[in-house]
């Protein structure tokens, strides 16, 4: 305004500005929400897949029943004489 330019034209070219970011703040904001969204998504199912594969490598095996004897101090199977 102090260059002369009316009141009304500075006005107006800066709520057309206004609307403008604005709008497109709001459709990129959107965009990145439905990114971040899909990422989490994708990421909670690896997250599962790895969990599920360890839980399946730590469960231990059935251990075979023997029918001989075993030492409790050392471990070792006692042989019958």
């Amino acid at each position: 305004m102090a260059v002369g330019n009316p009141a009304t034209s500075v006005l107006t070219k800066a709520l057309w500005a206004m609307v403008i970011f604005f709008t497109l703040g709001l459709v990129l904001g959107y965009l990145a929400s439905l990114l971040f969204d899909e990422h989490e998504a994708r990421r909670k199912a690896e997250l599962a897949q790895i969990l599920e594969r360890e839980t399946a490598l730590d469960e231990p095996e059935p251990e075979a029943v023997s029918e001989e004897p075993v030492s409790k101090i050392t471990g070792a199977r006692e042989v019958a004489a």
